[in-house]
């Protein structure tokens, strides 16, 4: 694996703010018509997530929008699994809902991607909000 991990994300992780609001507040936030979803707070989680994906199965079945190797075009739209960071995902088994940030685009305030099974493939990784914006949220809710 490539991605490195944005310093956003590790100083949001490190000064404690990188905790999971619950769903009602994150569907606010990357849209209501997801499922129970929950944020991954554990760097080591979001660093085996791809494995965990890959060992599924998940990777290789066209639905899910991954590519293995290099983008065939700047504009593919499916998410290269050595450059995702998954930051989060579904609660209920089925509803297969990954939160994603993709670090193969050098940007220190990178997209937050949902994938939306509403989406055609292969466009199902939709931008939701900014990383920024999300830590953000985060934090104010801690207050």
């Amino acid at each position: 694996m490539t991605n490195d991990f944005p310093k956003l994300l590790l100083e949001s992780i490190a000064d404690g703010s990188w905790k999971s609001p619950g769903a009602e507040l994150l569907r606010r936030l990357l849209g209501e018509d997801l499922p129970e979803i929950k944020l991954f707070e554990d760097v080591a989680v979001m660093r085996r997530m791809p494995l965990v994906l890959d060992a599924g199965g998940f990777v290789d079945d066209p639905q899910f929008c991954f590519v293995r190797e290099t983008r065939s075009t700047q504009k593919d739209p499916r998410l290269l699994l050595d450059d995702a960071i998954f930051i989060g995902g579904s609660t209920a088994p089925g509803e297969d809902v990954l939160i994603a940030i993709d670090t193969g685009v050098f940007d220190p305030d990178p997209v937050v991607l949902v994938l939306d099974w509403r989406c055609a493939i292969p466009n199902r990784w939709t931008p939701r909000c900014r990383l920024s914006e999300l830590i953000g949220q985060l934090r104010r809710n801690q207050t």
